[in-house]
């Protein structure tokens, strides 16, 4: 019996050994949809963490933080970086502090929440820090004034005066408030306050800000409204008068959005990886939130935007937001996002330590997590001035999905991802291109398993063992032969591929002449940019994933010997 329980189980094994998944994936050759900007990609932060993140004032900028910002830039050009979140609802100028923000212990009054928010006092040396970061970085900004009090109006209009002079070109919008759906809830507004006072208020103050602002003003449509989370669907919104009461459709260039695929709030974990891992999960809310409103929002020649997202609210889900289920996760929410109309999507930074955060910050040293890597993955896929254009292809499945990406109007990369944990994956791909090309380039996304937190890879390079905030190794491309008709790509479990007839590459740059002489300066730093180009065929199976295989595939072999022999 012992013998045949051996058998059972070696079959079974063999059997995922063998395991594989195919799909037929039908590129599309053109799309319609929403063109996004350079600085479709970016990172929210909360006005309290400023400091945190770019120092107390314009010379104490943190060179690696610089670096990991300047690393999208480098792929499109620029990046939106918002400013706000709860603290700019508790937000007071005050010119007497010395650095640019400071946080004080007063906590803000809410009831039904579970964040707790403090008072910060805020001086004109925040939009100095602003400035440099944008002259560094190419960051354009989302500014967030107080909202808290509709009768006084005295913090938004010295701020935001501040925001307009200091910023210019580089201040993309300015957020009217934060979450106003939650006001009531948290005691910020009356129980009965809804919609329709929220249209009268906003109006009333973008239209007293705009006359201050004007003069000043780069452009006229400088507003973002709405910035909801969770109690008001923006199809409320629009079905409202917002858009057309008064003179917003004058003083809008978007209406904001800001959700969480989860949350781990009071506690409790609302999700886990098996979640985040299936694709069909993943795009349920955002497809009957967001998809029918994009078309409105876009017709009417505003941008949909994602303010703030990550993987779960409340700092995020152990085993999620901090592996390389968050990387994976995250290729696949925010091109979904694209596809169906958002014009920028920014990745929630909490503070220096918060679990879903895309870079961290420990003993004053910041280092990369697992989900910035899909930070240049989309930035790649966005590229510089492409004009890029994003088509979700429905491959029927919870494991395997793939989008479509035009530059120009033309076809460019098809982006498989791979979210079984076990199981290789064969892609056939057909269309897109003209003519199918007669070979292929292909950039992975990879690491030994789902759970890694470190030895992570895009197209060959790693941030594991940098002190600088950029790549090492060299890139890694493999190049795969096509059939006249269809290109065969072959991914691993918890993978993903960039597929084009040839890959642009990325010309990277060092953020400041400090970063290059703190890094000689250290002994144990690295050399070498991680410039060169390897290219061949490879089975982009992680070194671990290849041994188990090989030990797996012989006790196969074993196996089949035995059958043969004795039974």
């Amino acid at each position: 019996m012992q013998t045949y329980g051996f058998i059972t189980a070696s079959l079974l094994l063999c059997a995922g050994v063998a395991a594989q998944q195919q799909v037929t994936v039908n590129l599309p050759s053109s799309s319609g949809n929403v063109k996004v900007p350079n600085h479709f990609h970016g990172f929210s932060m909360e006005l309290t963490s400023m400091n945190e993140y770019f120092g107390s004032d314009e010379n104490h900028r943190d060179p690696v933080f610089m670096q990991l910002l300047r690393n999208v830039r480098d792929r499109t050009g620029s990046l939106l970086l918002r400013v706000g979140g709860n603290s700019q609802d508790t937000a007071y100028p005050d010119e007497n502090i010395q650095s640019a923000i400071e946080k004080t212990k007063v906590v803000a009054p809410r009831i039904n929440s579970g964040a707790t928010t403090f008072d910060v006092k805020v001086s004109k040396k925040l939009f100095d820090v602003m400035n440099g970061v944008s002259s560094a970085t190419g960051a354009k900004w989302m500014y967030g004034l107080n909202f808290e009090d509709a009768s006084n109006m005295d913090s938004a209009k010295y701020l935001g005066q501040a925001a307009v002079e200091t910023l210019g070109d580089h201040l993309f919008a300015i957020q009217i408030g934060n979450e106003p759906d939650l006001y009531a809830k948290h005691g910020v507004r009356t129980p009965e306050w809804g919609i329709p006072q929220y249209v009268d208020e906003w109006t009333s103050w973008a239209s007293t800000l705009h006359e201050q602002f004007a003069p000043a003003l780069k452009k006229q449509d400088i507003f973002t409204g709405a910035v909801i989370c969770c109690n008001w669907n923006v199809s409320d919104i629009m079905q409202s008068n917002f858009m057309s009461n008064g003179n917003n459709m004058n003083y809008l260039n978007s209406i904001t959005v800001q959700k969480y695929s989860s949350n781990n709030c009071f506690g409790k974990a609302k999700g886990d990886y098996t979640d985040y891992l299936n694709h069909e999960w993943i795009i349920k809310n955002p497809k009957a939130l967001y998809t029918d409103s994009a078309k409105t929002i876009n017709a009417a020649g505003k941008q949909l935007i994602m303010g703030e997202t990550n993987t779960a609210a409340c700092g995020g889900i152990p085993g999620v937001s901090d592996t390389f289920v968050s990387a994976l996760w995250a290729v696949d929410w925010i091109l979904y996002l694209a596809s169906i109309g958002f014009s920028s999507v920014s990745l929630q930074i909490g503070g220096k330590t918060t679990l879903y955060n895309p870079m961290y910050n420990i003993d004053s040293a910041w280092e990369v997590a697992p989900i910035y890597y899909s930070s240049l993955a989309i930035s790649e896929a966005v590229g510089k001035d492409k004009q890029a254009q994003f088509e979700n292809i429905d491959l029927g499945s919870s494991t395997l999905s793939s989008y479509g990406v035009f530059h120009d109007n033309a076809f460019k990369y098809a982006v498989l991802l791979n979210t079984d944990i076990n199981q290789d994956a064969t892609y056939i791909l057909k269309g897109g291109w003209s003519s199918m090309p007669s070979e292929v380039k292909v950039k992975r996304l990879l690491a030994s398993n789902y759970e890694e937190k470190q030895n992570i890879t895009w197209g060959g390079q790693t941030f594991s063992g940098s002190f600088d905030g950029q790549l090492k190794g060299d890139l890694k491309l493999e190049t795969i032969k096509c059939d006249v008709d269809s290109c065969t790509i072959k991914l691993p479990p918890t993978s993903v591929a960039f597929v084009g007839a040839d890959i642009d590459g990325v010309d990277p740059t060092s953020i400041l002449d400090e970063t290059a002489s703190s890094i000689n300066n250290s002994s144990s730093a690295p050399s070498g940019t991680g410039n060169n180009v390897v290219t061949g065929s490879s089975d982009a199976v992680p070194v671990s994933r290849k041994a188990s295989i090989v030990v797996a595939t012989a006790l196969c072999g074993i196996v089949g010997a035995f059958l043969t022999n004795f039974m």
